[in-house]
């Protein structure tokens, strides 16, 4: 802008002839418009990042910059838009997240650039992922999307007329999708697609014909990720005690969010309530559980793992990344012509948290479940990832061909999380 001001006066044209606005001169530079501010985004892991997630809070955006009470941001590297969504986590009417996905490489840094808008000027980013609770209206036994459901006394797996679609939520990437049975069965599985886009559009709720490839069965016990509590020499899991909620958090475009929370569970002498903040990413093979439990005195010893299925199965324990562990289920398919289907899990492995490594030590659980054990403390927050993916050679959405390396990929972003600063 000073380049032009300095050419202006050497023509010998008039200054007032050229008062205007300087954010108009900077528009004319910035295809997109005047960017008021930026911050910084680093990778400090020794891996390049595809479609790297972010979560910035209100709060922590605000120590990079102001905030505007009633705009929302529109993300900027270089002048190329990138998709992000703000979320109302609190549901308070302000949005409190914003989420972002981004490519970086490692050891190194990129600037995003913001530009608060009205919420009416934002721009449309398709989604590619989605989270659905299909609740039949009673009065057209049509499903319609729910927000929220609390589960009723009454209701139990296999009960007809059916009340749920898929039988509880369904949350899914372009690539795979999980479905979680909202019942006394309380057990999520993997849905593995045969073909991109959402099996929500055209999923059947009771058939056996899933628009999915054979996926490693986890359909009991801690299913895919599930959590149990110890108490009384045996393992437990949440079944129809106490108040069981469904909450729809966030819906896309880069990320889905929904909690289940178990209120007033009695076990022993607690009355524990329980908080399973469960969200996927676009473009992702994984779901992501913030579990925190709380309403007990001391420590609890909590496990977090999945069934393994009947049949031939290989477990392949993974090298420590940093404080992070993992480990996969591979079942070896009866054909040679067959593909393998796995399973994954990325879990802390904090020396003092991690008890064990077991299959079924205590009863309450299927002998062959693999499992971490922690002791945890009331209000304590447990995260962990579960993975799915087909062996299958060719372009299906989740295939993973190298599922051991894709897991140490993911360990190495998980150990050294990309950093925000100004």
């Amino acid at each position: 802008m000073i380049l032009v001001l300095n050419s202006i006066q050497k023509a010998g044209i008039p200054m007032r002839s050229f008062i205007v606005p300087a954010f108009y001169l900077l528009s004319i530079f910035s295809p997109e418009g005047a960017f008021g501010q930026a911050f910084l985004v680093s990778n400090p892991s020794g891996v390049s990042r595809i479609a790297g997630e972010l979560v910035i809070s209100r709060e922590n955006l605000r120590n990079l910059m102001d905030v505007p009470a009633a705009e929302i941001p529109v993300l900027y590297v270089g002048d190329k838009v990138i998709p992000s969504q703000t979320d109302d986590i609190t549901r308070d009417g302000l949005w409190d997240e914003l989420a972002f996905q981004l490519d970086i490489e490692r050891n190194a840094s990129v600037q995003v650039k913001v530009k608060w808008v009205s919420e009416a000027d934002a721009p449309a980013f398709s989604p590619r992922v989605r989270c659905l609770l299909g609740l039949k209206n009673p009065t057209d036994k049509m499903f319609m999307p729910a927000d929220y459901e609390m589960l009723p006394e009454d209701w139990s797996a296999g009960k007809m007329p059916e009340r749920y679609l898929c039988e509880g939520p369904v949350w899914e990437s372009e690539k795979v999708a999980f479905r979680h049975f909202f019942d006394e069965r309380n057990f999520t599985s993997p849905l593995l697609k045969k073909s991109y886009g959402f099996l929500t559009d055209s999923i059947k709720i009771r058939g056996k014909d899933y628009p999915v490839v054979n996926a490693l069965r986890s359909d009991s016990g801690l299913g895919a990720g599930g959590f149990a509590l110890a108490a009384s020499g045996k393992w437990n899991i949440p079944s129809k005690e106490g108040n069981i909620q469904y909450r729809l958090l966030a819906n896309g475009p880069v990320r889905a969010v929904f909690e289940l929370l178990y209120e007033d569970w009695a076990l022993e002498e607690n009355m524990l309530n329980i908080r399973r903040r469960v969200s996927i990413w676009a473009g992702s093979n994984f779901y992501k559980t913030e579990l925190t439990v709380s309403g007990f005195s001391g420590e609890m010893e909590t496990a977090v793992g999945m069934s393994s299925p009947k049949g031939q199965v290989r477990v392949e324990e993974l090298p420590p990344v940093k404080d992070i562990s993992g480990f996969f289920l591979r079942q070896i398919p009866a054909e040679a012509n067959e593909p393998a289907s796995t399973l994954g899990m990325i879990l802390p492995a904090n020396d003092n948290a991690v008890i064990s490594a077991g299959a079924g030590e205590k009863s309450g659980l299927p002998a062959d479940s693999r499992f971490r054990n922690y002791r945890i403390k009331s209000g304590q927050l447990l995260e962990y990832r579960v993975f799915a993916a087909s062996e299958k050679k060719g372009d299906l959405p989740g295939n993973s061909p190298d599922f051991r390396n894709m897991m140490l990929y993911e360990m190495e972003c998980i150990a050294f999380p990309l950093a925000v600063s100004r």
